[in-house]
Protein backbone atom coordinates (compact mmCIF):
# COMPACT_ATOMS: atom_id res chain seq x y z
CA UNK A 1 0.00 0.00 0.00
CA UNK A 2 0.91 3.47 -0.81
CA UNK A 3 0.59 7.19 0.59
CA UNK A 4 -0.02 9.38 -2.28
CA UNK A 5 1.68 12.98 -1.47
CA UNK A 6 5.47 13.24 -1.40
CA UNK A 7 5.36 9.07 -1.56
CA UNK A 8 4.22 9.14 -5.34
CA UNK A 9 3.43 12.70 -6.23
CA UNK A 10 5.65 15.50 -5.98
CA UNK A 11 2.66 17.74 -4.20
CA UNK A 12 4.60 19.72 -1.76
CA UNK A 13 5.62 23.25 -3.98
CA UNK A 14 1.70 23.23 -4.85
CA UNK A 15 0.61 23.14 -1.50
CA UNK A 16 3.08 25.62 -0.34
CA UNK A 17 2.08 28.18 -3.37
CA UNK A 18 -1.47 27.50 -2.51
CA UNK A 19 -1.13 28.48 0.69
CA UNK A 20 0.91 31.51 0.01
CA UNK A 21 -1.62 32.71 -1.72
CA UNK A 22 -4.33 31.68 0.29
CA UNK A 23 -2.77 33.53 3.91
CA UNK A 24 -1.66 36.61 1.21
CA UNK A 25 -5.32 37.25 -0.17
CA UNK A 26 -6.70 37.44 3.51
CA UNK A 27 -3.30 39.29 5.23
CA UNK A 28 -2.41 36.95 7.01
CA UNK A 29 1.33 35.84 8.03
CA UNK A 30 2.76 32.91 6.18
CA UNK A 31 5.73 30.51 6.48
CA UNK A 32 8.45 29.38 4.46
CA UNK A 33 7.97 25.31 2.58
CA UNK A 34 10.03 23.50 5.21
CA UNK A 35 7.31 24.80 8.28
CA UNK A 36 4.84 24.02 6.12
CA UNK A 37 5.75 20.51 5.62
CA UNK A 38 6.65 19.76 8.92
CA UNK A 39 2.79 20.38 10.14
CA UNK A 40 1.94 18.08 7.12
CA UNK A 41 4.56 15.35 7.95
CA UNK A 42 2.68 15.56 11.84
CA UNK A 43 -0.98 15.47 10.57
CA UNK A 44 -1.26 19.09 11.94
CA UNK A 45 -3.55 21.36 11.03
CA UNK A 46 -2.06 23.68 9.25
CA UNK A 47 -5.02 26.94 10.12
CA UNK A 48 -5.53 26.10 13.43
CA UNK A 49 -1.06 26.36 14.08
CA UNK A 50 -0.23 29.06 11.70
CA UNK A 51 -3.10 31.89 12.19
CA UNK A 52 -2.53 33.63 15.35
CA UNK A 53 -4.68 32.93 18.37
CA UNK A 54 -5.47 36.56 18.81
CA UNK A 55 -5.97 37.43 15.23
CA UNK A 56 -9.34 39.57 14.82
CA UNK A 57 -12.46 37.55 14.07
CA UNK A 58 -10.10 34.21 13.53
CA UNK A 59 -12.85 31.71 13.70
CA UNK A 60 -14.36 33.40 10.24
CA UNK A 61 -11.09 34.08 9.10
CA UNK A 62 -10.55 30.81 9.41
CA UNK A 63 -13.13 29.51 7.30
CA UNK A 64 -12.50 31.69 4.83
CA UNK A 65 -9.21 31.34 4.14
CA UNK A 66 -10.15 27.17 4.20
CA UNK A 67 -12.56 28.01 2.05
CA UNK A 68 -10.25 29.69 -0.60
CA UNK A 69 -7.64 26.96 -0.17
CA UNK A 70 -9.96 24.25 -1.27
CA UNK A 71 -10.66 26.31 -4.61
CA UNK A 72 -7.36 26.80 -5.46
CA UNK A 73 -6.09 23.65 -4.86
CA UNK A 74 -9.14 21.68 -6.52
CA UNK A 75 -7.71 23.82 -9.58
CA UNK A 76 -4.09 23.73 -9.79
CA UNK A 77 -4.20 20.24 -8.08
CA UNK A 78 -5.30 19.26 -11.79
CA UNK A 79 -1.74 20.77 -13.11
CA UNK A 80 0.68 21.44 -11.03
CA UNK A 81 1.00 17.85 -9.85
CA UNK A 82 3.78 15.33 -11.00
CA UNK A 83 4.08 11.96 -10.54
CA UNK A 84 7.43 10.94 -9.27
CA UNK A 85 9.50 9.56 -12.19
CA UNK A 86 10.33 6.12 -10.47
CA UNK A 87 6.73 5.30 -9.57
CA UNK A 88 5.38 4.35 -12.73
CA UNK A 89 8.31 1.70 -13.54
CA UNK A 90 8.13 0.28 -10.03
CA UNK A 91 4.06 -0.11 -9.88
CA UNK A 92 5.20 -2.36 -13.36
CA UNK A 93 7.66 -4.18 -11.37
CA UNK A 94 5.61 -5.04 -8.51
CA UNK A 95 2.93 -5.83 -10.42
CA UNK A 96 4.82 -8.49 -12.48
CA UNK A 97 5.84 -9.78 -9.42
CA UNK A 98 2.41 -10.78 -8.18
CA UNK A 99 2.17 -7.45 -5.85
CA UNK A 100 -1.42 -6.37 -5.15
CA UNK A 101 -1.60 -3.11 -4.81
CA UNK A 102 -3.59 0.08 -2.89
CA UNK A 103 -3.60 3.66 -2.41
CA UNK A 104 -4.37 4.67 1.50
CA UNK A 105 -4.34 8.22 1.19
CA UNK A 106 -5.48 11.19 3.61
CA UNK A 107 -6.10 13.69 0.73
CA UNK A 108 -8.91 13.92 -0.85
CA UNK A 109 -10.94 15.24 -4.09
CA UNK A 110 -10.94 15.04 -7.80
CA UNK A 111 -7.36 15.43 -8.24
CA UNK A 112 -6.85 12.14 -7.05
CA UNK A 113 -7.91 10.52 -9.86
CA UNK A 114 -7.30 12.80 -12.31
CA UNK A 115 -3.22 12.31 -11.43
CA UNK A 116 -3.34 8.57 -11.52
CA UNK A 117 -4.74 8.88 -14.93
CA UNK A 118 -3.42 11.05 -16.94
CA UNK A 119 -0.32 9.46 -15.67
CA UNK A 120 -1.11 6.52 -16.42
CA UNK A 121 -0.98 4.26 -13.08
CA UNK A 122 -4.99 4.47 -12.23
CA UNK A 123 -4.96 0.48 -13.02
CA UNK A 124 -2.27 -0.30 -11.05
CA UNK A 125 -4.08 0.19 -7.70
CA UNK A 126 -6.70 -2.80 -6.67
CA UNK A 127 -8.09 -0.08 -3.96
CA UNK A 128 -7.54 3.44 -3.62
CA UNK A 129 -9.15 4.91 -0.11
CA UNK A 130 -9.33 8.52 0.59
CA UNK A 131 -9.92 10.86 3.31
CA UNK A 132 -13.33 11.19 2.72
CA UNK A 133 -14.08 7.58 3.32
CA UNK A 134 -13.25 7.10 6.57
CA UNK A 135 -13.90 8.65 10.33
CA UNK A 136 -10.28 9.09 11.57
CA UNK A 137 -7.14 10.32 9.58
CA UNK A 138 -3.34 9.34 10.22
CA UNK A 139 -1.92 8.24 12.20
CA UNK A 140 -4.92 6.39 13.42
CA UNK A 141 -5.22 2.85 11.17
CA UNK A 142 -8.34 3.63 9.22
CA UNK A 143 -7.10 4.67 6.26
CA UNK A 144 -4.84 1.29 5.83
CA UNK A 145 -7.69 -1.30 7.29
CA UNK A 146 -10.29 -0.13 5.16
CA UNK A 147 -7.39 -0.38 2.49
CA UNK A 148 -6.56 -3.83 3.22
CA UNK A 149 -10.09 -4.69 3.59
CA UNK A 150 -11.05 -3.90 -0.07
CA UNK A 151 -7.48 -5.86 -1.50
CA UNK A 152 -8.54 -8.61 1.06
CA UNK A 153 -5.26 -9.00 2.87
CA UNK A 154 -4.15 -9.42 6.27
CA UNK A 155 -1.97 -6.21 7.65
CA UNK A 156 0.87 -9.08 8.60
CA UNK A 157 1.61 -9.54 4.67
CA UNK A 158 1.21 -5.91 3.64
CA UNK A 159 3.35 -3.06 3.89
CA UNK A 160 2.89 0.22 3.82
CA UNK A 161 4.96 2.79 2.28
CA UNK A 162 4.84 6.98 3.29
CA UNK A 163 6.75 9.73 3.37
CA UNK A 164 5.70 11.36 6.52
CA UNK A 165 6.05 9.73 10.64
CA UNK A 166 2.62 9.60 10.41
CA UNK A 167 2.28 6.91 7.76
CA UNK A 168 4.74 5.09 9.74
CA UNK A 169 2.52 5.20 12.85
CA UNK A 170 -0.48 4.29 10.82
CA UNK A 171 1.13 1.35 9.74
CA UNK A 172 2.25 -0.23 12.84
CA UNK A 173 -1.02 0.44 14.28
CA UNK A 174 -2.95 -1.46 11.56
CA UNK A 175 -0.24 -3.86 12.40
CA UNK A 176 1.64 -3.95 8.74
CA UNK A 177 4.98 -3.40 7.87
CA UNK A 178 6.30 0.39 7.04
CA UNK A 179 8.76 1.86 4.83
CA UNK A 180 9.43 5.72 4.58
CA UNK A 181 10.70 7.46 1.87
CA UNK A 182 12.92 10.56 1.24
CA UNK A 183 11.02 12.21 -1.84
CA UNK A 184 8.52 13.85 0.51
CA UNK A 185 7.83 16.22 3.68
CA UNK A 186 10.23 14.39 5.96
CA UNK A 187 14.03 14.29 6.78
CA UNK A 188 15.40 10.69 7.34
CA UNK A 189 15.47 11.82 11.20
CA UNK A 190 12.27 12.59 11.67
CA UNK A 191 11.36 9.20 9.81
CA UNK A 192 13.86 7.30 12.09
CA UNK A 193 11.74 8.57 15.14
CA UNK A 194 8.89 5.91 14.71
CA UNK A 195 11.22 3.09 13.38
CA UNK A 196 10.28 1.73 9.80
CA UNK A 197 11.95 -1.46 8.71
CA UNK A 198 13.57 0.77 6.12
CA UNK A 199 14.12 4.22 4.72
CA UNK A 200 14.25 4.70 1.02
CA UNK A 201 15.57 7.66 -1.25
CA UNK A 202 12.35 6.67 -3.13
CA UNK A 203 10.09 4.35 -4.24
CA UNK A 204 12.59 3.81 -7.55
CA UNK A 205 13.76 1.16 -4.37
CA UNK A 206 11.05 -1.47 -3.98
CA UNK A 207 11.56 -3.89 -6.41
CA UNK A 208 14.51 -4.78 -5.18
CA UNK A 209 14.19 -4.45 -1.58
CA UNK A 210 10.88 -6.90 -1.99
CA UNK A 211 13.69 -9.39 -3.58
CA UNK A 212 15.18 -9.97 -0.08
CA UNK A 213 13.91 -12.21 2.10
CA UNK A 214 12.84 -10.41 4.88
CA UNK A 215 10.43 -8.30 3.14
CA UNK A 216 9.43 -10.30 0.26
CA UNK A 217 8.37 -13.50 2.33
Amino acid sequence: MFDLDGTLVDSMDCYHAVFIDAFTHFGLPVCDKAELMSYMRHGRNILEHVIPEDWPDREATTEKCRKMFRELWEERSLTDIRLHEQVKPTLQALQARGMTIGLATAARGAWIQHVLKTNGVADYFSAVVTRAEVNKHKPAPDLLLECLRRLEREPGRSVYVGDSPIDILAAKSAGARSIGVLSGASDRAALEEPGPELILEHVGHLPEVFGHEELGS
